[in-house]
């Protein structure tokens, strides 16, 4: 329970790349460890990759930052208490 599953690109952004300046994914909250790792098609972030979900998480932000390409946006909704499915009614 409390782990970041998935993070969802709300605004793709545009003008990132990649190749000359690193792009990254910040997630904060009450949990610890969580981490990811965007996914560039044609200068905008099409996706994030979970590399690690953390524990721990009731609440999550995200930020995307790079010193080429903006407005990219994404937010992570953290796994219920007791993990997914062990409360299907409320889930």
């Amino acid at each position: 329970s409390g782990s970041i599953d998935v993070v969802n690109v709300t605004n793709p952004g545009s003008g990132y790349d990649p190749v000359n300046s690193a792009i990254t994914i910040t997630i904060t909250g009450d949990g610890s460890n969580a981490t990811a790792t965007p996914i560039v098609q044609s200068g905008s972030v099409v996706d994030i990759l979970v590399t690690n979900p953390g524990q721990n998480y009731t609440y999550a932000n995200v930020s995307i930052t790079s010193t080429i390409g903006s407005n990219a946006t994404a937010f992570a909704p953290s796994s219920p208490i007791g993990g997914h499915g062990f409360d299907p009614v409320s889930e």
